[in-house]
């Protein structure tokens, strides 16, 4: 009654399930499958995705692409796939092995699941790049290490499919975020570094016509370009959108573009279109503010924390234009405008301020090709810095071809005032004074023709008792005077007088050609002499300890060095060429690992500084009771690795004071350390250098003698060994007469070829190496009396002979001498000694033999005896008489080159005498007779070269005639 009762009949009609509910199922249904496949997609597509981007980077990329962990989800992000990269780097290879392009923590890329399933391109929604390094190099011969993109030859080597592919991907938005970004390109020269760079860009590329979007802000900004710093830690903050033409190849700056630099803003509007392979532009920029205050945060030490504390006046504007078409065979013209009005600054605190500041400059081109018609003018630069006035000009044009300057600078600085105006730190010092009043005027083609009186270059720069001490240097440096003079012909240093803690430096010498350095960008040319009573790098370094603490591990990847890497290689500049005589009285160097101090005496000499290479000349000095000669080159044109290449010539060194002062001889001869005595030796060697000044020794090559007329050793591992082992205690502790030897290092190793000793009065022939790992092969041929070996060593040796003779049928005895063969390998430390005393038994055989053969030839050797000896004096008499000759051809030629010489020397001194105290005429002398000197020292040196090749010619036949005799 109250139920209605369910029919059981299967041919009832079957009542239908209202829509709704049918619907509801079947949702309910799709919906699940859909979630169940967004929850194992990213299992299924996981390793197909990532097998697509490592197939798509090794097949169009050279280099090591890395990546230590990945993951692929889709239900945070549907319907779009996102993969997580972790710890993404991509490693150069051939001359960048080792530098990583990119070295990322995290990169992430969004990508549409319906383009992965079914497109025929990859619809990239988004590639971010979080916490990552880019690295960018390009080499002194423009090879970069972004340049890894295969060529279609390489892909085909390498059996990759260069067939034209549907493949195609289409990028949405992209994001950089706390990037770091090194640029070191070597062949611009140029630098620069961004640190915790964040950026954004958007735009649909797809389209033909659509707005792309960025920003980008960074915390530091260092560029260097030419070797001057223009920006150093400068704060980043812009915002440049375009509208995007793609059709035409035109990217319009769109309203409110800007870039921030640390307070100066600079507002952009234009256009630049690349139709084809030229750039056509038209793009306008120009301050936002107007306040002074704003283009001042640019210098570095200004922009400070308390730089919103400073009270700023005045105007300054920034303004340019760059429109034209940039191309292989034009340039787009350009002009620029600074203007600087009533400017001043005063830190709160200090009694003065810095007033009266003026600059109006500008800088234009028409857009000629050759760069010619560049003009920059600066008719107005001045300052009044609390007292201290600065006034200066500037107008240069023809930069490239002729250029034509007119300059002027005028200063009266003095320091000690210059506190009432800047802060300084705590504890500094700096006081003196500084004038300067320069004048030029001319064209560069004056100076190149010698036209000197058609340029004018006069005035001075001269600072006297300049002091200048903080508590980061913790000593004072003092110059008491340094005068430049000008003139056409040269920058005269009349006078550097300097004190550098304990260091006193005294110069004077000029430069050449400072004109054509600065217009025309040659290379610097000067000469100097140098010297002090005494240098001490330590007192300028600190001391040895603190040197080492602060020097870093070295880098244990190949990584080629930027501008940022921790270095201690001395580069030779590439753009001076100086010559420098020197003379130290004493020159003290600090030295590392708890080794003494270098402490060198008399040090003169020319040091040659040339294109980023030193030369010694003839560089003497006296250190360790011994005095060195070397010649020699330092190359640091690859500052990666210096290169050294020297000849020394050491005699009567110390050699346990070498041994502990200088860490090259302790692995060159590990022997030293245990050796008393002195040492000479001619070595030339060359080897390359790391980045602590430190040989590399498995680079090292060279050869050398070395002499010694007495060495007493004692407690060298491998000689107590030998001791032991042939039971003689006396050979460790050895006094070692007239030792010569040669010896050459290549390989990782020191040779040494044989040569004969007494070591004890044992006659001992000697060869093997040494390795810088001090390893040890060795062999010793040792003449031992039977008198120094023990009982039970002379029995076995009678032994021996006992059996050979009854086997020869003789009765020779033992010898008074016994030879012995000793091995020694293992290391310095650990020798391991073999002797050779079964080839005893084949020793006395062959000593019967000998014995028997010697009575048969004892007669035949006095006849030849006989003939040989009035055949060697009949040849020693030829080569007298020869040497005798040679000795008159040699004196001849020099008597006559010394005649030459004297001759061109009262020639030259004559013509500098008429020419008076008129200065162009005397200098005109001077040059003169340098180059007839110089012809007459030509002229000498043929005539003595002439006599030595005769002198020569005269001894080779006399030698080849009696040879013959002999």
């Amino acid at each position: 009654m109250f139920f209605k009762k369910k029919t059981t009949d299967p041919n009832a009609p079957k009542v239908k399930k209202p829509l709704w509910k049918r619907i509801l199922k079947w949702s309910g249904i799709t919906f699940l499958l859909l979630f169940v496949f967004v929850l194992i997609a990213p299992f299924l597509f996981r390793d197909k995705i990532f097998a697509l981007i490592k197939e798509q980077i090794n097949n169009n990329l050279h280099g090591k692409f890395e990546c230590e962990d990945y993951s692929l989800t889709l239900i945070s992000t549907f319907p779009n796939f996102t993969m997580e990269l972790k710890k993404v780097s991509l490693t150069g290879e051939k001359e960048f092995e080792g530098v990583k392009l990119i070295d990322a923590e995290t990169i992430i890329v969004s990508v549409d699941l319906y383009s992965v399933l079914w497109g025929d391109q990859i619809d990239i929604r988004e590639v971010g790049l979080k916490n990552t390094d880019l690295n960018v190099i390009v080499l002194e011969n423009g090879k970069a290490n972004y340049d890894i993109a295969k060529s279609d030859s390489t892909k085909v080597a390498e059996g990759v499919d260069t067939s034209e592919t549907k493949f195609a991907l289409k990028v949405r938005s992209y994001y950089l975020e706390n990037t770091n970004i090194t640029y070191d390109d070597r062949a611009g020269d140029m630098y620069a570094r961004i640190v915790n760079l964040n950026h954004h860009g958007e735009g649909d590329f797809t389209q033909d016509e659509f707005d792309f979007k960025t920003t980008t802000t960074a915390d530091t900004l260092d560029f260097i370009y030419g070797g001057v710093p223009y920006m150093k830690n400068t704060k980043v903050d812009s915002k440049f959108d375009f509208a995007m033409d793609m059709k035409n190849s035109k990217y319009t700056f769109m309203p409110d573009d800007y870039v921030k630099l640390n307070e100066l803003e600079l507002g952009f509007d234009g256009f630049v279109a690349m139709p084809s392979s030229d750039i056509d532009m038209d793009i306008n920029f120009a301050t936002v503010k107007t306040e002074f205050k704003n283009i001042y945060s640019l210098v570095p030490a200004i922009y400070t924390a308390d730089y919103n504390s400073i009270k700023f006046g005045g105007k300054a504007e920034v303004k340019g234009k760059l429109s034209g078409v940039y191309s292989e065979k034009s340039m787009p013209g350009f002009n620029v405008d600074l203007l600087v009005e009533n400017g001043s600054f005063q830190y709160p605190g200090l009694p003065k301020s810095a007033t009266g500041i003026y600059v109006k400059g500008n800088v234009n081109s028409k857009g000629d090709p050759s760069m010619d018609d560049i003009v920059v003018d600066i008719p107005t630069l001045k300052s009044n810095l609390g007292g201290n006035q600065l006034e200066a000009f500037l107008h240069l044009a023809h930069p490239m071809t002729d250029p034509a300057i007119k300059a002027g600078l005028k200063a009266n600085f003095n320091l000690a005032t210059l506190k009432d105006v800047v802060p300084v730190s705590s504890g500094t010092v700096l006081t003196g004074l500084i004038d300067s009043d320069v004048q030029i005027d001319g064209r560069m083609s004056s100076i190149d023709k010698g036209e000197y009186e058609k340029f004018k270059a006069e005035g001075s720069i001269v600072a006297k008792e300049l002091v200048y001490n903080d508590t980061s240097m913790g000593y004072p440096t003092n110059i008491k005077i340094m005068d430049f003079r000008f003139n056409p012909q040269y920058l005269e240093l009349a006078s550097f007088d300097a004190t550098v803690d304990k260091t006193q430096l005294l110069a004077n010498g000029k430069i050449d050609n400072y004109l054509a350095y600065f217009l025309k960008g040659e290379t610097l040319k000067g000469t100097f002499n140098v010297s002090s009573p005494e240098l001490d790098f330590g007192s300028l370094m600190g001391s040895s300890e603190e040197t080492v603490a602060a020097q870093p591990a070295p880098a244990a990847d190949p990584v080629p060095a930027t501008a940022t890497s921790e270095s201690y290689v001395f580069e030779v500049p590439k753009n001076i060429d100086f010559v420098l005589s020197s003379n130290f009285g004493k020159v003290r160097y600090p030295n590392y690992a708890g080794k003494p101090e270098i402490v060198l005496d008399n040090v003169g000499g020319n040091i040659i500084m040339r294109e980023g290479v030193m030369s010694l000349d003839k560089l003497h000095l006296n250190t360790l009771e011994g005095s060195v000669m070397m010649n020699g080159v330092y190359d640091s044109r690859n500052p990666l690795e210096p290169l050294v290449d020297f000849d020394f010539d050491i005699s009567n060194m110390d050699i346990k004071k070498a041994s502990e002062t200088f860490n090259t001889i302790e692995k060159l001869a590990p022997i030293a350390s245990k050796c008393t005595g002195k040492f000479s030796t001619k070595m030339k060697f060359n080897t390359h250098l790391n980045n602590k000044m430190e040989p590399l020794y498995n680079t090292m090559n060279g050869n050398g003698t070395l002499s010694t007329k007495s060495i007493y050793i004692e407690g060298f591992a491998p000689l107590n060994k030998l001791a032991e082992k042939l039971k003689i205690s006396k050979l460790s502790k050895q006094n070692i007469q007239d030792v010569n030897l040669n010896y050459t290092f290549k390989d990782g190793r020191v040779f040494v070829d044989p040569y004969d000793i007494k070591v004890n009065n044992y006659k001992t022939t000697i060869a093997g190496s040494t390795g810088f790992d001090q390893t040890l092969d060795y062999k010793m041929d040792m003449a031992i009396p039977r008198s120094e070996f023990g009982a039970a060593a002379n029995e076995t040796l009678n032994g021996l002979m006992a059996k050979a003779n009854a086997k020869a049928g003789t009765t020779i005895e033992v010898g008074d001498i016994v030879n012995v063969r000793a091995t020694i390998t293992g290391t310095v430390t650990d020798p391991k000694i073999e002797t050779d005393l079964k080839s005893q038994t084949q020793d006395l055989k062959n000593e019967i033999k000998e014995q028997v053969k010697e009575k048969v030839e004892e007669k035949i050797e006095e006849v030849k005896e006989d003939v040989k000896a009035k055949a060697s004096a009949e040849a020693e008499k030829i080569m007298k008489d020869a040497e005798a000759k040679a000795a008159q051809i040699r004196a001849e030629a020099k008597k006559a080159a010394d005649k030459v010489r004297e001759e061109s020397k009262t020639a030259g001194e004559k013509l500098v005498a008429e020419a008076g105290n008129n200065p162009l005429k005397k200098a005109a002398a001077e040059k003169t007779a340098q180059k007839m000197n110089k012809e007459a020292e030509d002229k000498a040196q043929k005539l003595e070269k002439e006599a030595d090749e005769k002198a020569q010619k005269v001894l080779d036949e006399a030698r080849a005639q009696a040879d013959k005799l002999k």
